[in-house]
Parts: C-alpha cells; sequence; structure tokens
C-alpha cells in the first residue's frame, strides 16, 4: 500500500510540491540538528535571488541599450524562442528560491513546535500540523 503523499510526487516537475512532499514525509524522522541545517537554505535562497536579480538587471540593460541602437534581439536571444528558453529558466531560478526559502521557514516553524511541545510535555509525533502550506 502506498502513502498518501506518494501520488503527489508523481506527474509534472513541480520543486515546490516535491519539496513538500518529501518533507511531508520526512518530518517526524528529521532531528533538531537536521532541522538546524535545512534553516541555513534561507541564505542559499536569498544569494540566488541575488544573483537572479544581478542577472535579469543586466539582461535588461543589454536589451535597453540594443533597443537604443536601433538593434533587434540582444546578444544569443534573437528570437522569441530563445528568449522563451531564458526566461523559462530564470522562472526556474526563482521558484527553486522560493522553495529554499519554505524548506528553511518550515523547519524554523518545526523547531519551534518542538520546543514548544518540549516545555508543555506534548507529544509532536500525533501532531501533523507541519505540513507546507
Amino acid at each position: 500500500m502506498r502513502p498518501k503523499t506518494a501520488s503527489r510526487l508523481v506527474g509534472t516537475f513541480d520543486l515546490p510540491r516535491l519539496m513538500d512532499s518529501l518533507l511531508d514525509r520526512a518530518s517526524e524522522n528529521l532531528t533538531d540538528e537536521d532541522l538546524e541545517s535545512l534553516e541555513g537554505h534561507a541564505e542559499q535562497a536569498e544569494n540566488l535571488m541575488g544573483h537572479i536579480a544581478a542577472f535579469t538587471n543586466g539582461l535588461a540593460c543589454m536589451v535597453a541599450s540594443d533597443d537604443r541602437d536601433g538593434r533587434r534581439g540582444s546578444g544569443s536571444f534573437q528570437t522569441g524562442a530563445d528568449l522563451a528558453d531564458l526566461l523559462f529558466c530564470v522562472s526556474a531560478l526563482a521558484e527553486q528560491a522560493g522553495a529554499l526559502s519554505r524548506v528553511a521557514g518550515w523547519a524554523d516553524g518545526q523547531r519551534f513546535l518542538r520546543a514548544h511541545a518540549a516545555r508543555h510535555g506534548i507529544s509532536t509525533l500525533s501532531n501533523s500540523q507541519g505540513e507546507l502550506q
């Protein structure tokens, strides 16, 4: 018998959905040290978003410069298909940064819930409120 979340792992690739499913399945087995490590992904997400911003800013400057010079296209981005490929790539990078940020926030929340439960003598194993939204 397959776990209820197994069907969420099949289908079109979607990094946030994949991360949600994996964390949902692994949450009860993660140690506090694991959660602390996952929280570190917030910095990686912030760095990735900075790279995306710098890249898209540079590309926008290149396009604006070409437009002022009366040229169509910019460098390797001469066709709609070229530009679409680039934008899909940037979109995937932003999605990855968002997934990393959500994982870090989820891990922080799990550590908070565990600490609260420990202070009040509550079991966290039967409580599945840690699902990502």
